[in-house]
């Protein structure tokens, strides 16, 4: 405890304030394996005696640091004897959970190892590395090897953790001016003032009250609306009795908040002194208490123990309505301190404690300037009587209100600002609404939006443009005919946080890209009643920075109305950032509208919530960050009549994930970049659906659906990480069908295969099934790399994994076999598995391709007619010339032989007389 004073003051003052100590300093708050999000300093009273220490403030430093940072505690506060009281100090991070509740808040971020906390008697910042000896210094911790403030030696830290604290012995009792020797490292326990009590010695009696009560208003000639306390106490002697509450002239006290009174009532106690009967005390202004300012102090007595007090403060307002003549707002005669209009009229505008309440819609009216304004803004204007409709009217011009006249709006009430010269708005009630109405579209005209909490608010006309900071709209958001609205292009950015419907009406639009990027808006959607919200831009793009969800306390649905369009993002980043509980859902629904990501824009993938989308658009331009494009989550059933990636060269940011099913009915559009979709999930391409695009840098990476009903083949464009390897299915008839497709890197988990296959590729793999519908024929393309271990003198052609073993189903090859450029076509299968390119051994292909007999050379490839017995891994290849006839007659000995490991293929539609004999080996 720090005792750096001069004899003189020891006497007097060392019994009030040494008394009150630093008992805990917790500074791991937030961190890695943290008990508690916050860093914390407990204070404690060690004495006998309560203590006011309102006006009084917690200190931090660095270990070595000269800048001392002020955590004030408020005006009125005190701590009673054994009492603690806990002052939290900055957010760390996300580990940990809440402290209990805290008596003060600072904003110091302390370190957890080493650091400087002096408790002072007044709220002047320290200044020095060794300012602890000051004579305001109450109390210090110098804690670390480093400390250069601290009694006598500095406290050693090793070994803390973020789950410990410095703790004060003896439950703060000790105190022998030795920070090494007073503290220890403990398991962190911050206490509070709601604590149990700590007597250190004897048992000494003592009396807490409070909160001290600091904003009590009331109205002249009328009790105000009641606020209350507690009291507490311990050792009061004799075992039973009363303390007795006395309040100061002007207030009413209670302890059942109905039978009110000036004069004082009792308290009882028994049970040694330490419980109370009644302990809560409700305090209302007087109907007595004439207009002005209000400071007093309710006074507990008894029980032996020392005097507490309650501060009290708070106005008395005298109430004036525009019930009398109509002669304009600014004219004192219009006002009446009854509401009928019989009562007198104000002196004048300025003195303190007047409200001048517009009840009177046809008198509410003015010319000129009208300055309503006191010392202390205890003087206002108020709009409306928190019942009728009423609107009231900033006239634009010379007619204003001065940015000095504070204005409350009540429920239902309506303020209309066609000035730009605006009021200071002071309380906006629920139900209440507020309307930006100024004219103009010249740069002298722009207005900017207060960043304030409202109900209902109206941006009508010209141009508006939001403060930086967060604008609340509580009840419901209209942008009516704005020009270029948006917000400041530097920080602090806007941000609307929204608890109603936007509606973006009469032809508003956002300043346009590429200039008004830089002050684009953040959108969050926080309505936590359950939603939905809807979002109506049908006559202009949304162009935002981010559009988000905070709340994970609540299902919602965010509704794009029918054809509002939404592009997110900038140059710096944003996109959409839906939260999601574990046990809630978000989602936002869209149907006809398209849905942007720009710049350097991500739909986040940590607690992302779901889209909804019925025949919507999704396009996908990232152009800056170093990150890929985030993770899209689909409802079940979500349909896309066109999905677009469009990135830009980088190929570091060139994937968005799909983590759910989702169906493409119009185009899909792979312009640059990948969709990646998650395992098991599938991208679905309808009958009617085409794509466009398809290369090395953009594809399908994962599970690809085609749903067709169509006997001409199509292509799945799909991939793997940079490899582009589209494979094409041809259905055999127009049966409605389903086949899926995934491109595979690396060899298959089984590499075995059957005669006449020589060998199989190693390094890729296409999984292609059929759902259901037509046999087809599958294609698969060389894409600038031959098939490793193929020869020019082989064939590769398409190989199927069947019954464990692949198998060959080529049904055309390529040749020779170590091109790095072609396509194979398998034969007709009603089987499929994963399929890819197979080698044989180098053969001669005789193809018949006339119209006749078989032995005339004319109607054979190069005039060459096969032998009379063909042997592996020569083959035969029937495909007539339209409309021919290929006839097996006068072939050489007889007989045509097909020895094993040779072929005869017949292509499909083709048609072979057999006269003769053919045998097949």
């Amino acid at each position: 405890m720090k005792k750096i004073f001069t004899a003189i003051l020891l006497l007097c003052c060392v019994s009030a304030f040494a008394q009150v100590r630093i008992s805990q300093v917790y500074g791991g708050g937030g961190n890695a394996g943290a008990t508690y999000n916050q860093d914390f300093v407990e204070l404690f009273n060690a004495g006998g005696s309560s203590v006011t220490i309102g006006g009084w403030s917690v200190q931090y430093a660095s270990a070595t640091g000269t800048a001392w940072a002020v955590n004030a505690i408020p005006g009125g506060a005190s701590i009673a004897p054994g009492q603690y009281y806990l002052v939290g100090m900055a957010v760390g991070g996300a580990n940990g959970i809440a402290l209990p509740a805290t008596d003060a808040t600072g904003t110091s971020n302390m370190s957890g190892t080493a650091g400087k906390v002096a408790l002072v008697n007044s709220s002047t910042a320290l200044s020095g590395a060794t300012a602890c000896s000051g004579a305001s210094v109450i109390d210090v911790l110098g804690y670390g090897s480093t400390a250069t403030c601290f009694e006598t030696a500095f406290f050693p830290t090793t070994g803390i953790t973020n789950a410990q604290s410095i703790q004060r012995l003896t439950n703060g009792c000790t105190d022998a001016n030795n920070n090494s020797a007073d503290f220890a490292i403990a398991a962190v326990a911050p206490r509070n003032s709601a604590s149990p009590n700590n007597s250190c010695g004897g048992p000494t009696p003592f009396i807490s009250a409070g909160p001290g009560i600091t904003n009590i208003t009331g109205n002249v000639g009328f009790a105000s609306a009641s606020q209350s306390y507690n009291v507490t106490a311990a050792n009061l002697t004799p075992a039973a009795g009363n303390i007795t509450v006395t309040p100061p002239a002007g207030l009413e006290i209670s302890t059942d908040n109905t039978s009110f009174g000036s004069a004082p009532i009792n308290l009882t106690y028994s049970a040694g002194g330490s419980t109370l009967t009644p302990s809560t005390v409700y305090v209302r202004l007087a109907a007595t208490a004439p207009q002005g300012a209000f400071s007093g102090s309710i006074s507990h007595t008894g029980g032996g123990a020392p005097t507490a007090t309650v501060t009290v403060a708070g106005g008395v307002f005298q109430n004036y309505y525009n019930t009398k003549a109509n002669n304009g707002l600014t004219v004192a005669s219009t006002w009446s301190s009854t509401t009928d209009g019989t009562g007198p009229s104000p002196a004048n505008f300025t003195d303190g404690y007047q409200l001048f309440n517009i009840i009177n819609q046809t008198n509410a009216n003015y010319t000129g300037v009208w300055n309503v304004s006191a010392t202390g803004n205890t003087a206002r204007v108020v709009v409306g009587n928190g019942t009728a409709p009423l609107t009231f009217t900033v006239q634009p011009g010379t007619d204003s209100l001065t940015g000095a006249t504070r204005v409350d709006i009540l429920n239902n009430a309506t303020l209309v600002l066609l000035n730009n010269r605006r009021p200071f708005l002071n309380n906006i009630a629920n139900g209440s609404t507020v309307s930006y109405a100024q004219t103009g579209t010249t740069t002298s005209d722009t207005v900017r939006v207060g960043a304030l909490s409202y109900f209902n608010l109206i941006l009508k006309d010209g141009i508006k443009l939001l403060s930086g900071n967060t604008t609340t709209v509580r009840g419901d958001l209209t942008v009516d005919n704005v020009l270029n609205f948006n917000g400041p292009k530097a920080t602090p950015f806007a941000t609307i946080n929204a608890f109603g419907d936007i509606n973006f009406i009469n032809g508003s639009t956002f300043e346009p890209q590429p200039a008004g990027d830089a002050g684009r808006i953040t959108l969050a959607m926080n309505n936590n009643s359950g939603g939905p919200q809807t979002i109506n831009a049908v006559e202009t793009d949304l162009l935002l920075f981010r559009l988000r969800r905070d709340t994970t306390s609540t299902d919602n649905d965010i509704i794009l109305s029918p054809g509002t369009n939404l592009t997110l993002g900038n140059a710096a980043g944003g996109g959409l950032q839906l939260a999601q509980g574990a046990a809630t859902t978000t989602t936002l629904s869209m149907s006809s509208s398209t849905f942007k990501l720009i710049g350097g824009a991500a739909a986040t993938t940590t607690s992302l919530g779901q889209l909804n989308t019925a025949g919507s658009n999704i396009v996908i331009e990232k152009s800056t960050t170093t990150s890929n494009a985030g993770t899209l989550r689909f409802t079940p059933g979500s349909t896309l009549n066109l999905f677009t990636v469009n990135f830009d060269a980088a190929f570091t940011r060139d994937s968005i994930l799909v983590a759910d099913n989702v169906k493409v009915n119009g185009t899909l559009n792979l312009t640059k970049g990948r969709i990646v979709m998650a395992a098991g999930k599938a991208l679905t391409l309808d009958a009617a659906a085409t794509f466009t695009g398809g290369s090395n840098t953009s594809f399908v990476d994962g599970k690809l659906t085609r749903n067709t009903a169509a006997a001409s083949g199509f292509v799945f464009p799909v991939g793997k990480a940079a490899t582009y390897r589209p494979a094409t299915v041809t259905p055999a008839d127009a049966s409605a069908s389903v086949y899926t497709a995934e491109y595979f890197t690396g060899p298959y988990s089984t590499v075995t295969f059957t005669a006449p296959l020589t060998g199989i590729s190693t390094t890729e793999y296409w999984d292609i099934s059929r759902t259901s519908g037509a046999a087809a024929t599958v294609s698969l393309s060389l894409n600038g790399t031959a098939v490793a271990g193929a020869t020019a003198s082989d064939e590769t052609g398409v190989a199927h994994f069947e019954a464990g073993s692949w198998v060959t189903v080529s049904g055309t090859g390529i040749t020779p076999g170590n091109a790095t450029t072609g396509t194979a076509v398998s034969t007709v299968l009603s089987t499929f598995s994963p399929f890819t390119f197979g080698i044989k051994t180098g053969g001669i292909t005789y193809t018949f391709n006339g119209n006749g007999d078989w032995d005339n050379p004319a109607n054979w490839t190069n005039n060459t007619i096969p032998p009379s017995t063909l042997t592996a891994p020569n083959k035969i290849v029937i495909n007539p010339a339209p409309g021919g006839v290929c006839n097996l007659v006068n072939i050489a000995g007889g007989q045509q032989i097909i020895n094993p490991g040779a072929q005869l293929i017949v292509n499909t539609n083709a048609k072979i007389l057999v006269p003769g004999n053919l045998i097949i080996q």
